[in-house]
C-alpha cells in the first residue's frame, strides 16, 4: 500500500474527528458540561499540537484535525444568544463565564488551534 494513501487517510480521518472533537464534553462519561473550558479553549489544540510532535502518523492525523477544530470553535463563537449552554463552564467546578468572556475564550481557542496547525505545517511548506 502506498504510504501517501495512509497519510492522506489519517488526515481525512482527522478532519472528520476534528469537526466534533470539541463536543466530547457532551459524553456523560467525562462529567463535563457542554462548552467545557477544557475542550472549547486553547488547552485542547495545544495538547494536540504536542501529541503531533511525538509521532509522524499522529502528525498527519492532527494536521487534519486542527483545521476542523478551528472551524468548529469559530462556529461556536456565534450562538443564537450568549446564555445557558452557550457559556463556557469549568466543570467539575461550579464556575462559568459570562457571554462576552465566553466569546473571547472560544475565539482564543480558535486562534490557538489555527496557530498550532500553522506551526505544524510551516516547516514542510517553508512558511517561516
Amino acid at each position: 500500500m502506498n504510504a501517501n494513501l495512509i497519510y492522506y487517510g489519517l488526515m481525512a480521518f482527522g478532519l472528520l474527528i476534528g469537526a466534533t472533537v470539541a463536543d466530547v464534553d457532551l459524553a456523560p462519561v467525562f462529567g463535563l458540561r457542554h462548552r467545557s473550558a477544557w475542550t472549547h479553549g486553547a488547552p485542547f489544540p495545544v495538547a494536540f499540537y504536542f501529541l503531533a510532535r511525538l509521532n509522524p502518523l499522529l502528525w498527519w492525523f492532527v494536521v487534519g484535525l486542527l483545521p476542523a477544530l478551528t472551524m468548529h470553535l469559530l462556529y461556536d463563537c456565534f450562538p443564537k444568544n450568549w446564555a445557558g449552554s452557550a457559556n463556557i463552564k469549568f466543570a467539575p467546578l461550579p464556575w462559568h463565564l459570562p457571554g462576552w468572556a465566553s466569546a473571547f475564550y472560544i475565539a482564543a481557542g480558535a486562534v490557538a488551534s489555527g496557530w498550532a496547525w500553522l506551526a505544524l505545517i510551516a516547516p514542510s511548506w517553508r512558511l517561516w
